[in-house]
């Protein structure tokens, strides 16, 4: 009889692969729906199983397999097929850079399985501890609700994208496949592991960026998947460095057990190799122009990929990572990164009208600050990292959702289109509300871990200049979300949007994933006592739970929920049955055609529109002096690394 821990992780892995093997050879679209919509269900009990039993055990649960040995085999083999996929793949395109760094990953991974496979005894197949079960919920939840979400959305897409051949047999069948690979990596204990099922995210995110088969979308999906390949050859070589440095068998639990504090000057090496897998994958300075390319991809694939995969696997590694890079000078230069990513992305975002451009450079600011805390690894920037992981997650799935829904209903994903959406579009805008918030306004989650993070700063080495960086950072970040907000509220003689109703499918996902961020930001204080703080308490020494982001705040926190909540509800029921009066200007009528005669005479068009600062803040301008500046850190970070510096 199997324990029912591993049951659960088994439903978690296996039921998405069936799924996805269903998907790929079934066309029909009732037995779609019925197989998508029974496999969230079932994953999405299976996840919440687990985090119970998770948060139920007074210390990780760990599960050993009989078979360990054969599934590295099959581990190995699923590994080495990525890796001649990608070089097949390479040559059909003639792309260079991609074919030598599939090759050489191909190499190294021989090199692991050849030489050190001797070195590597998996005493834990699984593990399951807090952070694990945290990153269990997101995907399990949020996962599963963007691929509902992709039923109606497709039908749309396909629709107003004629070009386009059909194929959602395979797009489904690589969503459901992501979600095994990503389940693969948080619940894994072995870094031989983790690796393998790191190397199948790649080629995922790579077949689903390139889906249209369009110019732009096969560059940008090669840009991506060489990029990544960066991230998994500096995996590989950590492996290896961490085998040398002593065969401790490559388990999670056991890296600052075995190796003690005292030979950690010897892990720097291996900790930058891990830093720059993490940064790559999480699309951090200069990489983070994979994730802006997949712009190109159809909305599901972006939702998933930054909010509940690919990007959240490079911060999850960084984060459990944490320990190592503690009190390290590669920890330092690592945050060093990470904070000026956000500071440098977060002024691109303001530059920005394309909606899905500006969720993109959210994505990788915020993603910089998680790893600005993973550096600095202390318990409290940890803390931080977890609780941004979390509301970001379901902020920005949520987000994107919306913005997909609405590009098909006003034919635009601009910004300046997006005016009094609130009355033409209620549930959309609505939603889109309740994510903007989550983004940035108190006391939505994402605003309480970012002063998380600034007290974590203000503890560290340098820490002034990162709390200047993140200061600034966060000014651009209320800059951007505001000008936004102020759209969605703002009334202008637009005409109605098409009477198209939203499919069930799409409905669902929106409506479930907005009740769910304002539940993870009503329940942060509990999220922080029943999964955060024990997960620090077993990785830190001395590390006491304390309770403390519950406090006598919490009637505070209510009310203003509760205000905006008013606000919403106001806005929406307000406008919708106020009448429509035509824009006044100073004194000059608007006439039906929506123009006023201006100054000199001149006959002009009655418009509002956001300042977007392109002169300051335009990518032709920030985006090489970055690349610059964070090539510079990275080759400091490695620097330091073999220098063996400690703080």
């Amino acid at each position: 009889m199997y324990p029912p821990e591993l049951v659960a992780i088994l439903i978690l892995l296996l039921v998405p692969l069936f799924a996805a093997i269903l998907l790929a050879v079934m066309n029909r679209n009732a037995i779609r729906n019925g197989v998508v919509g029974a496999a969230s269900a079932v994953i999405i009990a299976a996840s919440l199983y687990l985090a119970y039993l998770a948060w139920a055990s007074p210390a990780p649960i760990t599960i050993a397999l009989e078979h360990a040995k054969l599934i590295n085999v099959g581990l190995f083999i699923v590994e080495f097929v990525v890796a001649l996929a990608i070089i097949a793949l390479s040559l059909k395109y003639r792309r260079i850079l991609p074919l030598v760094l599939g090759a050489l990953q191909l190499a190294l991974l021989l090199v692991l399985e050849l030489v050190y496979a001797e070195s590597v005894v998996v005493s834990t197949a699984f593990v399951v501890n807090n952070l694990s079960a945290v990153m269990v919920l997101i995907i399990g939840i949020i996962g599963t609700l963007i691929c509902v979400y992709a039923l109606g959305y497709m039908k749309d897409y396909h629709h107003h994208h004629t070009e386009i051949a059909e194929r959602k047999p395979y797009f489904f069948a690589i969503l459901f496949a992501f979600l095994t690979a990503m389940f693969g990596i948080v619940l894994s204990d072995s870094l031989m592991w983790i690796l393998c099922f790191w190397e199948v995210t790649t080629l995922c995110s790579f077949l689903l960026i390139g889906y249209s088969k369009t110019p732009e979308a096969v560059t940008n999906s090669f840009r991506a998947v060489w990029m990544n390949l960066i991230g998994g050859i500096a995996f590989t070589l950590a492996i290896i460095s961490l085998l040398e440095i002593k065969p401790f068998g490559a388990n999670l639990l056991s890296i600052t057990d075995i190796i003690g504090y005292h030979e950690m000057a010897a892990l720097t090496v291996p900790a930058a190799l891990i830093a720059v897998a993490g940064l790559t994958k999480a699309a951090q300075m200069p990489f983070f122009t994979w994730l802006t390319g997949a712009m190109v991809a159809p909305t599901p694939v972006s939702a998933l990929l930054h909010s509940s995969t690919m990007v959240k696997a490079g911060v999850y590694l960084l984060v459990i990572f944490a320990p190592v890079f503690s009190q390290t000078a590669v920890g330092i230069a690592l945050a060093a990164i990470g904070v000026f990513t956000f500071f440098a992305t977060s002024a691109l975002a303001i530059s920005q009208s394309n909606s899905k451009k500006v969720l993109a450079y959210s994505t990788i600011a915020n993603l910089g600050l998680i790893t600005a805390c993973a550096g600095i690894g202390t318990p409290e920037a940890v803390m931080a990292a977890i609780l941004l992981i979390i509301f970001h997650a379901v902020a920005k799935a949520l987000l994107f959702m919306c913005v997909g829904a609405v590009e098909h209903r006003i034919d635009s994903r601009d910004i300046e289109d997006m005016d009094g959406l609130l009355v033409r579009l209620p549930l959309l805008a609505t939603m889109m509300v309740v994510g903007i918030c989550g983004m940035y306004l108190a006391p939505f989650g994402m605003l309480i871990s970012k002063w998380a993070a600034i007290v974590a700063f203000l503890e560290a080495p340098f820490g002034w200049a990162f709390v200047i960086l993140l200061a600034f950072g966060s000014a651009f970040t209320i800059f951007f979300w505001t000008k936004w907000l102020g759209k969605l509220f703002m009334r202008m003689n637009r005409p109605a949007a098409p009477d198209t109703l939203l499919h069930i499918s799409e409905k669902i996902a929106v409506t479930a994933t907005g009740i769910f961020t304002v539940l993870c930001c009503v329940g942060f204080a509990a999220i922080t006592v029943y999964f955060v703080e024990p997960y620090l308490a077993g990785i830190y020494a001395g590390f006491v739970e304390t309770g403390a982001m519950i406090s006598d705040n919490r009637l505070m926190i209510a009310i203003m929920f509760l205000i905006l909540a008013i606000l919403i509800l106001a806005a929406h029921f307000g406008s919708a049955a106020g009448k429509t009066l035509p824009p006044y200007l100073c004194g000059r009528g608007v006439d039906e055609a929506g123009k006023f005669r201006g100054s000199l005479g001149v006959y002009k068009e009655a418009k509002s529109a956001n300042y977007y600062m392109e002169e300051y803040c335009g990518e032709s301008g920030l985006i090489k002096p970055s690349w610059i500046i964070s090539i510079l850190l990275i080759i400091v970070m490695f620097a330091l690394a073999f220098l063996g510096v400690m703080i």
